[in-house]
């Protein structure tokens, strides 16, 4: 169920739109899109149903976004970690965002739905070659192909926009994480 929400730019036109291919856009004033209920804050379809997730910031625009909000094994302590520490990841925060972390078995995913999901955000100095390893990951084939179990998308934290991955198989979710936190489940 989708509720309509009205996206206008800020005096400054900061807000941005990037669609399900990765293309960049201004949000103009009057712009009708389609809010995803229960979606984290900026993630919309655009009039004609594309994805679309909405920047707050002009600065960074999804092109040079160099940040990841991680909830599972990714995390500090997590078996996948190291894909971040070899690339030099810092690490900035923990915090929650809106969301539900349901539970693959060996490892978590991140669904739009009532509740929070604890992760980390980590950042980076150079975007290509972090993002081709944690695509590769989350099995991530690329915007509009098929078969990816999951969609790198932007969402937007407490401390500014962040990538992170959707998870889009319910077939392969065994549960809820109650808690919202894979390290504590």
């Amino acid at each position: 169920m989708m509720d309509l929400r009205l996206f206008e730019a800020d005096p400054e036109g900061s807000d941005w739109w990037v669609d399900c291919e990765g293309r960049l856009g201004r949000v103009v004033r009057g712009s009708i899109l389609s809010r995803v209920a229960g979606a984290p804050t900026g993630y919309a379809l655009d009039p004609a149903g594309r994805e679309v997730s909405i920047v707050n910031r002009a600065e960074t625009p999804a092109e040079s976004l160099d940040r990841v909000f991680v909830y599972g094994t990714l995390r500090r302590g997590g078996r996948w970690h190291s894909i971040l520490a070899d690339h030099g990841a810092r690490y900035l925060h923990t915090l929650e965002v809106p969301g539900q972390l349901v539970d693959i078995g060996r490892y978590p995913g991140f669904v739009l739905g009532d509740g929070s999901v604890t992760g980390e955000i980590w950042a980076w100095d150079e975007a290509g070659p972090v993002l081709t390893d944690l695509d590769a990951l989350e099995d991530f084939l690329g915007y509009g192909r098929e078969g990816s179990e999951y969609r790198r998308i932007i969402i937007d934290t407490e401390r500014g926009p962040a990538w992170t991955y959707l998870h889009l198989r319910p077939e392969l979710v065994r549960g809820v994480v109650a808690s919202g936190d894979w390290m504590r489940r």
